[in-house]
């Protein structure tokens, strides 16, 4: 049997803050626990082909051991869509921007604080605001609080790439 890769896609708007740092922080993830059937990437719903991280985004990653320095921006597409198993979108206006181009990706996008929760769970609602321009307290806050959410979302995740494993 042969183990197909389980695809989880961030996606922000200019794929240079929010989405490279979650990409990042599942790819470290990823990494420790050794785990090579799950696969990260990121774009964006406005985003340029080719574009680095903020210098912000990749300064804060690489203090908590996160190297995006590589990473290149690009986006949305519907074959980059369509071969994600798993999109987790930073706000709804992502959400809908996904969807208008892939409709049928509606059972598989999730805004990243929703995913797996009931939704009575008073911390789920809200979006990750985007740290763009601002100072380095709000990117800490957003590097903080993606790091919360992958972390949360991450034994969700490995269970769903397992069963993709499975039904292989």
């Amino acid at each position: 049997m042969s183990r197909q890769s389980f695809n989880v896609l961030f996606v922000c708007t200019g794929n240079q803050c929010r989405s490279p740092m979650a990409q990042g922080i599942l790819d470290a993830l990823l990494k420790k626990k050794k785990i090579p059937f799950l696969r990260a990437d990121s774009a964006g719903t406005y985003a340029l082909y080719g574009y680095s991280p903020s210098e912000e985004a990749v300064a804060l990653s690489m203090e908590h051991g996160v190297d995006i320095a590589r990473y290149r921006s690009k986006p949305i597409s519907p074959q980059l869509l369509d071969e994600s198993d798993l999109i987790l979108v930073m706000g709804r206006i992502h959400q809908a921007a996904v969807l208008q181009m892939a409709p049928n990706a509606v059972n598989k996008v999730f805004l990243i604080k929703s995913f797996g929760r009931d939704g009575t769970d008073p911390d789920a609602p809200g979006e990750i605001a985007d740290p763009i321009g601002g100072d380095r307290e709000e990117y800490i806050r957003c590097f903080e609080e993606l790091n919360r959410e992958v972390e949360r979302v991450f034994p969700l995740v490995k269970k769903m790439a397992s069963q993709k494993n499975s039904d292989a």
